[in-house]
């Protein structure tokens, strides 16, 4: 376990005198000193002040002693408003954060004090720093290249050289935020790989006095004469603060990307194991940025590297790893053969008496069996890497013994022989890097081969196997090609159809050689019908064809169907597309499909090739499935293909599923075109099958169909036939009572009574009547007046109303005076001419009609439910109106949002 902190508490009081002074408030562990003098000499800390002058927490990281740091923080106190609490915590040198911003973070774990003198000694354990992961490093560079200027690489080294020089530097007119200056650190320190990072020293306040200055520091006013300064008001980019290697190795890496540098540093770590404080910064990275471009020098062989810069890598405190080291002692070799280099010569052999591997690797006796017996080096060679695995130093001699013994075979060998060797090589792992000597020894058989038939045909198969860009050449030779066998010369000097079709019966490597090169090299019809059948032959026999890929049937296969379809015949089309759509491979059928949409060629095909084999309906819906991914393809396309496989399945109960991905298709895009007569079919056929999202859907385009006809007579049967046939499905039923009243809301007062009466002798619509019933009286009370005049004529009827009721049903209405009440009138009416008094009297006369009516058909009150329930339940939608008085008080509840949420 983790042994606890040394730290002290110290508080902020007030003298007697006025004078802030500090005590101690609470501590552990072995102390250097109990007097809160001896911590404010170190470090006087003082409160940060923001923007507007409030006061807030600062953090400094100073050395204290070779192996330990001290963290001082000064923070608000919790119980007393405006004071302050220093920490001062005593740190391992080797458990330091690698960004500053950690430290933010773990400040919250630092023990609380009060005012009062704590003697309860709270332990305070080491903070649980995790190395920077490579995501976080770029994340703290991306935050120091965005508070930075334009070129902010440029400054952010030349802050971090700064820094790896023996003075301070100091960063005035920052802003005073802990955060960003925290984070401003830890983007410096994303710069310093692994622990190195922990070095930095900082504080994020200049303090007020203080004995071991930080490296880093902000401040408000003018640092000493001896600090660099980085002004962040003015900033300006230190020519000098550059001139370091690694800051001149962080140039080469830097690309521009953040993430890939990031990860450049992380790698940088492992040259280097210095702790944090156990040398100088600046030391400790000039270690690493050698240890970086001697590696960078040993992977470019072109370069130099010196026998001195290798033995100061091996011999620093961080050693390459072990497959580095072979590269480091490879070129102590090198330098010790090429250079006559004594010191590198002694360290080689040092290094050989240690490693037995080494010295069979650099062991020199085979250079010499190379001259007389190539051959057995290149066996013996072969053994050791099959055996013992590949070895890169092993490689150099093997080419090398490939490429000798093919010219002994070339110019001493039979033809078998000959042969046997390029098939070896052929057929070499390619981890042997024998690419190239095929490739030369290839060509160097040519003149062989100028007599032997065989022989050129071998070497142009071997060519296409293993060095495809060579095979032009080779065609190229009419020597080579004119002393090939009959057939395979004509097909590859002429490429047509009628040389392709004599090698039908040949050897499927020629067939197949000649096809893909006339493909290449020809723009005319060269597939017939009996060649695409000997293709396909192939192609389902699946047998080992000693070609590589581009040339076996299914690649051929595909890019006839693809690329080269102009060059095949009618029938070798209708014969290829047929064979490819019945086959299992889904990419090359979507593939072909492709093609054959962008040239039109797909849907006249499809249907055809799927009845003429009568295929499966699982296999029809596959293949239509691909179809409907193809971009090109239309969607009216797909449909209509769907309609007609499904007319010829006679929509038997086993196409289901196709039923069910046409209606997810039709779904997808209910604007196609479709005939009333396969929609019919397809609804019927779905509500039989009881699928109720399919039938909902072809319900659905038919109805949105009928809402677009002119004919209402049309509509209405449409609508009663939908109406008969899903009476059994409340859903269904709702869906279309829905599109009815979205249909109807859209129409004229003119069509909505042709509806009426298109409807009124119909049987079994009774809902649907309700709702056209409903719009038409919605649309006569409405009439045409906007809602705005809509709501000024309701105000105005209801304030006459108003005032006729509380003039005349008062109390004392018996008691009322005849004659006043003529005077009153004529008074008013006086105005007004005789014919315009005559319709005022018939308007009075109708509307105490009017409201008599009304009184009579509302809802009454009856044993069971009083007026009051009345009144509450049309207010909110529990009870449907009964007349015009019902209808005013069940709109005016749901108006005022009395009524439940509709699930309409």
């Amino acid at each position: 376990m983790s042994s606890a902190l040394d730290y002290a508490v110290l508080g902020h009081h007030t003298g007697e005198a006025g004078d802030r002074r500090r005590k101690l408030l609470l501590f552990n562990g072995a102390l250097p000193s109990m007097d809160p003098r001896f911590y404010a000499g170190l470090v006087d800390l003082q409160p940060m002040p923001d923007g507007e002058g409030k006061p807030g927490p600062a953090l400094a990281l100073l050395h204290f002693d070779p192996t330990r740091r001290l963290l001082a923080a000064i923070q608000p106190a919790n119980d007393q408003a405006g004071g302050f609490t220093d920490h001062y915590v005593f740190l391992p040198a080797n458990a330091l954060a690698e960004a500053a911003n950690q430290w933010q973070r773990w400040l919250t774990f630092l023990p609380e004090a009060s005012q009062d003198v704590n003697m309860t000694l709270p332990q305070l354990l080491p903070p649980d720093f995790k190395p920077l992961e490579i995501d976080t490093r770029a994340e703290n560079l991306k935050r120091i290249l965005k508070e930075l200027p334009a070129e902010g690489f440029d400054h952010a080294l030349t802050l971090l050289g700064a820094l790896m020089q023996d003075r301070q530097l100091v960063i005035p007119r920052f802003p005073p935020d802990l955060k960003r200056r925290l984070g401003l650190i830890s983007g410096i320190q994303a710069l310093i790989p692994g622990p190195l990072a922990g070095c930095l020293t900082f504080a994020t306040h200049a303090p007020a006095k203080i004995q071991h200055r930080p490296q880093l520091s902000f401040a408000d006013d003018v640092p000493d004469a001896s600090a660099q300064v980085y002004d962040w008001a003015e900033p300006t980019v230190m020519p000098e603060a550059l001139d370091h290697p690694y800051i001149e190795a962080l140039r080469t890496l830097w690309t521009g990307d953040v993430s890939a540098l990031a990860a450049e540093i992380q790698g940088l770590a492992a040259l280097g194991q210095i702790q944090a404080g156990t040398g100088e910064l600046g030391a400790a990275l000039q270690q690493i940025a050698e240890g970086f471009w001697v590696n960078r020098q040993l992977r470019t062989p072109t370069d130099d590297v010196s026998t001195a810069a290798i033995l100061r890598v091996l011999d620093s405190a961080a050693p390459p790893s072990d497959e580095m080291r072979f590269q480091y002692i490879r070129k102590l070799l090198r330098n010790a053969l090429s250079e006559r280099d004594a010191a590198a010569g002694r360290r080689v052999a040092e290094e050989l008496d240690k490693d037995v591997e080494l010295e069979a690797v650099l062991a020199g006796v085979f250079d010499e069996m190379l001259e007389d017996q190539p051959d057995a080096v290149y066996v013996f060679i072969r053994n050791r890497l099959t055996h013992l695995g590949v070895d890169e130093g092993w490689i150099p001699r093997l080419q090398t013994a490939a490429r000798l013994s093919l010219e002994v075979a070339i110019e001493e060998g039979d033809v078998g022989t000959l042969a046997g060797w390029l098939e070896l090589i052929a057929h070499e792992p390619k981890t042997y890097q024998l690419r190239d000597t095929l490739r030369e020894g290839i060509l160097l058989a040519k003149e062989r081969a100028y007599a032997d038939a065989d022989l050129g045909i071998h070497l142009i198969l071997i060519a296409a196997r293993r060095v495809p860009e060579i095979v032009d050449a080779l065609y190229e030779d009419e020597r080579l090609i004119s002393a090939l066998e009959s057939n395979v010369r004509i097909a590859l000097q002429t490429a047509s159809a009628e040389s392709l079709e004599r090698l039908i019966d040949d050897k499927a490597e020629y067939f197949l050689l000649a096809l893909y090169h006339g493909i290449q090299v020809s723009d005319e019809i060269l597939v017939t019908l009996a060649s695409a059948k000997r293709l396909w032959s192939l192609y389902e026999a699946d047998e080992r064809v000693n070609l590589p890929a581009v040339y076996r049937p299914p690649a051929v296969a595909r890019l006839l169907a693809t690329e080269a379809s102009h060059q095949l015949t009618d029938d070798a089309v209708d014969f290829l597309f047929d064979n490819i759509i019945l086959c299992d491979d889904r990419v090359m059928i979507a593939e072909a499909a492709q093609c054959f949409a962008d040239r039109e060629w797909l849907f006249p095909r499809i249907s055809g090739a799927l009845e003429r084999d009568a295929v499966p309906f699982d296999k029809a819906l596959s293949i239509m499935n691909t179809l409907s991914g193809i971009k090109s393809a239309t969607p009216q396309d797909v449909l209509d293909t769907y309609f007609s496989l499904l007319d010829y399945y006679q929509w038997e109960p086993a196409a289901q599923r196709m039923m069910e991905a046409l209606a997810r298709l039709l779904a997808k895009h209910p604007d196609a075109q479709l005939s009333y007569r396969h929609l019919w079919k397809l609804f019927d056929s779905c509500l039989d099958l009881e699928i109720e999202g399919a039938t909902r859907v072809s319900m659905t385009q038919l109805l949105l169909q009928y809402g677009a006809e002119e004919d209402l007579a049309a509509v209405v049967d449409g609508l009663a036939r939908i109406c008969r046939q899903i009476l059994w499905n409340k859903t269904l039923g709702a869906s279309l009572n829905a599109w009815w009243r979205a249909y109807t809301h859209s129409l004229s007062l003119a069509q909505l009574q042709r509806l009426e009466r298109e409807l009124a002798p119909l049987r079994g619509m009774e809902a649907q009547k309700h709702i056209l019933y409903s719009v038409l009286a919605m649309r006569r009370w409405l009439h045409s007046q906007s809602p705005l005049e809509f709501a000024d004529s309701i105000n105005t009827t209801n304030s006459i109303l108003e005032h006729i009721t509380d003039a005349f049903d008062a109390a004392h209405i018996h008691e009322i005076d005849t004659y006043t009440i003529r005077r009153e009138v004529d008074e008013v009416s006086q105005g007004l001419s005789s014919e315009q008094r005559h319709i005022l009297a018939n308007n009075l006369r109708n509307l105490a009609h009017r409201i008599t009516q009304m009184a009579e058909k509302r809802s009454k009150p009856s044993l069971i439910r009083g007026e009051d329930s009345i009144e509450r339940q049309l207010q909110h939608g529990e009870a449907n109106p009964h007349g015009s008085i019902d209808m005013m008080k069940w709109i005016a509840g749901y108006l005022d949002g009395a009524h439940p949420p509709s699930d309409d």
